[in-house]
């Protein structure tokens, strides 16, 4: 996640909300084989690099 950035001196400022994820992706779940780990269905957030466990967005 960016902060804002000011349009005169370029300057970052603000906080940025840990509450808001914009670019989530869907992972399916996926079964595991004699040759490859399987997974959990989950979604990953790019801007922030965290994981959830379902849509709601629950850790």
């Amino acid at each position: 996640m960016h902060k804002a950035v000011c349009e005169v001196c370029k300057a970052e400022y603000g906080e940025n909300d840990p509450s808001r994820h914009g670019n989530l992706i869907h992972v399916d779940a996926k079964a595991s084989t004699a040759v490859s780990e399987g997974n959990i269905e989950y979604w990953y957030c790019s801007e922030c690099g965290k994981y959830f466990a379902d849509v709601q967005l629950q850790v």
